[in-house]
């Protein structure tokens, strides 16, 4: 009897434990089949150098149509975007619907990532992007903007170059930071100050795409590329617009791919050179290049002092910054910011624009 006793108790509690197992087990069954009720998949593109590789992730949450959420929507999707028997929105490579998933996913982590800044930074999310997204195989992936909220980008191949997308969003990023779409002193691009006034605009969204990609490149899939992480001396040991222009058309993968876009580009060149005033403004220094003055030292403060630090740096900086004439007031601002936030960031960039050549006053 006693034996039976002590058999029983133990039977109790391991039922007991085994029940409360099963119904722990079942509630978590429940919320996780509530969860993945809103999980759905896809197929995207990274890149083992140039070479797109497909894989499966889960996209971000649809909300108000396919392929939309808060963030981003399209201008246009293509006919028959769907999922397949087993709910994932799996196209091929080559498939024009490919380039839309791909996207999508892509440009809603972008946001995403650049709104935990703007979180912290007490400033307006950003919202509603609309992309409107076409293929053309004339030319590597190019962007634009058609208004401050709708983006343009044309890709050869639907696994579209990911930093240009990150670069046409690092736009978007500037300039809701800023607070407004036109901003600087220079209005043209045909003197020095015109060249780096230019130069933020499309030095920032270079670094932003780098920040986001974690590449320093901008346009190698395209075969091609503007390297952030390149050692400027300003305003000496700069490229020209038209020294640009000339290693550009040289690229094999530009004169075989895009022989179109090459032809044009140097009969452009043609032009240039015969007209007087054209070939003074493409002997200054190319804008996108000489930003690298700027962007190479923060880029380099990365590794020593963490993205997240440099991002939340820079965007701060840009979101104050409401009017430069020159690569020497960015630095200025970034290092007035820094000094703030880290002793010894403040030191590091300090020492590298002063070896490039900026002027500074902090």
């Amino acid at each position: 009897m006693a034996v039976f006793k002590l058999i029983g108790m133990n039977e109790v509690n391991v039922f007991r434990n085994w029940a409360l197992n099963i119904i722990s087990s079942l509630s978590f069954l429940v919320s996780s089949s509530s969860f993945a009720s809103n999980v759905v998949h896809g197929q995207i593109a990274i890149f083992q150098d140039t070479n797109p590789i497909s894989i499966e992730v889960v996209l971000p949450e649809f909300s108000g149509g396919v392929l939309q959420n808060k963030l981003i929507h399209f201008a246009k999707l293509p006919e028959n975007i769907k999922s397949d028997n087993k709910g994932c929105f799996c196209f091929d490579l080559n498939d024009e619907r490919f380039a839309f998933v791909h996207t999508y996913y892509y440009a809603t982590k972008a946001l995403e990532y650049y709104n935990a800044v703007f979180l912290k930074l007490g400033l307006p999310l950003l919202h509603d992007l609309e992309i409107n997204l076409s293929k053309d195989v004339s030319l590597p992936t190019t962007g634009g903007y058609a208004t401050i909220k709708t983006m343009v980008l044309a890709y050869p191949r639907p696994a579209l170059d990911i930093s240009i997308l990150a670069h046409e969003i690092g736009h978007f990023v500037h300039f809701n930071a800023a607070g407004q779409e036109i901003f600087g002193n220079a209005d043209g691009k045909t003197n020095m100050e015109g060249v780096q006034n230019l130069g933020i605009h499309e030095g920032t969204a270079n670094l932003l795409s780098a920040l986001f990609t974690g590449s320093s490149q901008i346009g190698k899939a395209g075969g091609f590329s503007f390297d952030i992480d390149n050692f400027i001396r300003f305003p000496d040991l700069l490229i020209s617009k038209r020294e640009a222009k000339v290693r550009l058309l040289a690229e094999p993968i530009i004169l075989q791919n895009y022989p179109a876009f090459a032809m044009k580009g140097l009969k452009k060149l043609k032009s240039i050179d015969a007209d007087l005033i054209q070939s003074e403004n493409y002997a200054l220094p190319d804008p996108y290049l000489s930003s690298s003055v700027i962007n190479q030292p923060l880029w380099r403060a990365t590794f020593q002092f963490g993205i997240e630090r440099i991002k939340l740096l820079y965007i701060k900086t840009i979101s104050e910054l409401r009017t430069f004439s020159s690569y020497s007031d960015l630095a200025n601002a970034l290092l007035k910011n820094a000094k703030l936030m880290n002793v010894s960031l403040y030191e590091t960039l300090k020492n590298d624009y002063q070896v490039r050549g900026l002027h500074l006053t902090e």
